[in-house]
């Protein structure tokens, strides 16, 4: 039996015990909790997993040698997990889409085995488009993601690992995660869609 999303608005409704409590009893509501990955497939790529307590980072360039970290994870039991999709860019040359599109279809067959009905598909353009960020132009825009997080949300920002400009693939990850929240906590309906939408997308 799937268990129910803490996020989700239809399951935060309240229903009644089954025991009898009386004046003096105080009941307390348990914490909210949750895990979101979000990962950037890229050819210097991160897994960014969100969680009550902040983010944790998995940089890779070969997602291969993750496999061992990845299934240690998967016991954290995700709420959901946001990919980034994939296209060849006028700009890339040959060897960089044949390493994006390598570790795509790596990272959908990992999931497919560990959360198969637990994780989207989401284009760059989405994601970015939820945060207001513009869309990357040159090399030079790989860290407005992290002026980004360092100014709507401070608190994750501090994170250490978030303190360089080789981070932003790691700001990027999490901010595909950021937007995993929201479609958990916000955008049901629009989730549900993804879901169905990626789950026809391998069936095809």
């Amino acid at each position: 039996m799937p268990a129910t999303n803490p996020l989700r608005h239809q399951d935060r409704r309240s229903t009644p015990s089954p025991y009898p409590s009386g004046p003096q009893e105080e009941i307390v509501a348990p914490k909210p909790s949750y895990c979101i990955w979000g990962i950037d497939p890229g050819q210097t790529g991160c897994l960014a997993v969100l969680t009550p307590t902040g983010p944790s980072f998995l940089d890779f360039t070969t997602p291969t040698d993750l496999l061992p970290k990845i299934i240690a994870l998967s016991a954290l039991n995700p709420d959901l997990v946001v990919l980034e999709r994939i296209q060849k860019a006028p700009r890339d040359n040959s060897r960089t889409a044949t390493t994006f599109l390598h570790n795509s279809g790596w990272w959908r067959g990992v999931l497919d085995t560990l959360f198969p009905s637990l994780w989207i598909l989401v284009w760059p353009q989405t994601w970015m488009a939820f945060h207001k960020l513009p869309a990357k132009t040159g090399p030079t825009d790989k860290e407005r993601s992290l002026i980004y997080l360092h100014a709507k949300h401070p608190l994750l920002s501090d994170t250490p690992g978030l303190a360089l400009k080789k981070h932003h693939n790691r700001a990027d990850a999490l901010l595909m995660a950021l937007y995993g929240q929201h479609l958990l906590r916000d955008d049901p309906l629009k989730l549900d869609d993804m879901l169905k939408e990626t789950q026809n997308r391998r069936e095809a």
